[in-house]
């Protein structure tokens, strides 16, 4: 889990438990300093584009400059989480390659790529 997701899950349960009244009114500088904080840090952390480019009919990338939409470019852009296999998903390409007549190890890896891109698009 990403820190910012951590960050908007303690958010959203300070809130909803300070809009039900659970918090003692002793610790209500706290909370609301907690609040800010985590604000700040969502904030510093959300990334303005950079540029914005698009595909034309030529298949050149160009940069957008009139205001239309295009992909955004980012100076760093946000990772995504990897998801690997389960131990499920080989043992169905293992149980599939049972009936091929044969294969090599060039094949596994080529069908363990496959799923591998089929499940991190």
């Amino acid at each position: 889990m990403s820190k910012d997701k951590a960050l908007k899950i303690a958010l959203n349960f300070i809130e909803r438990v300070n809009k039900d009244g659970w918090i003692l009114a002793d610790f209500e500088p706290e909370m609301y300093a907690a609040i800010t904080a985590i604000k700040e840090s969502l904030k510093q952390s959300e990334q303005e584009p950079v540029g914005k480019f698009a595909k034309f009919t030529d298949n050149i990338w160009r940069e957008v400059t009139d205001g239309s939409a295009g992909i955004p470019l980012y100076k760093d852009p946000p990772q995504r989480t990897w998801v690997g296999l389960t131990q499920d998903e080989l043992t169905m390409i293992c149980d599939s390659m049972k009936t091929w007549s044969s294969f090599t190890v060039t094949d596994v890896y080529f069908a363990i790529q496959e799923k591998l891109r089929e499940k991190n698009k």
